[in-house]
């Protein structure tokens, strides 16, 4: 099982690795979310089989890069809207999805992430599942989100 200090290092790592290169951090970027001064950052919680964390962060940043946005299914089939960012060009025909060019506006990114370790022997790297509010990134870039579409 990970240690605490160790879970944030890795959910502070995704973040910045997941994001920064279409939103590099303003200043140090990331931080645990505290309201009115109550810390809701990190809970963990043991459940048979599975180590489970929940982390609770904001990433201030700037948006510099371009991104993608694509309607389609998840695995399950229920209709998703998946985000590329710094989309390679695309040359066909094809709908290739809405096209976000970098706005330069600031924008903080709220989410919380949940951390399944189990056992070292088990599993080499922890399963990270990320949640985020992308209605409040969108806006804050000047777009509208209807229903987990994008209208630029």
């Amino acid at each position: 099982m990970l240690s605490a200090d160790e879970i944030l290092d890795v959910v502070e790592r995704d973040v910045r690795l997941s994001f920064g290169g279409t939103f590099p951090p303003v200043g140090d970027g990331f931080r645990l979310l505290a309201v009115d001064g109550i810390d809701f950052a990190f809970a963990v919680r043991d459940i048979p089989e599975a180590d489970v964390s929940f982390v609770s962060w904001e990433y201030q940043c700037e948006h510099l890069g371009a991104m993608r946005c694509t309607e389609g299914t998840d695995a399950a089939g229920d209709p998703r809207l998946f985000i590329e960012q710094e989309p390679e060009p695309v040359e066909e025909a094809h709908d290739v999805g809405t096209m976000l060019p970098p706005t330069g506006r600031p924008v903080t990114i709220v989410g919380t992430t949940v951390v399944l370790s189990r056992d070292a022997a088990e599993v080499a790297d922890p399963v990270l599942l990320r949640f985020i509010d992308w209605s409040r990134v969108f806006s804050q870039l000047g777009y509208a989100w209807d229903y987990g579409r994008v209208i630029a």
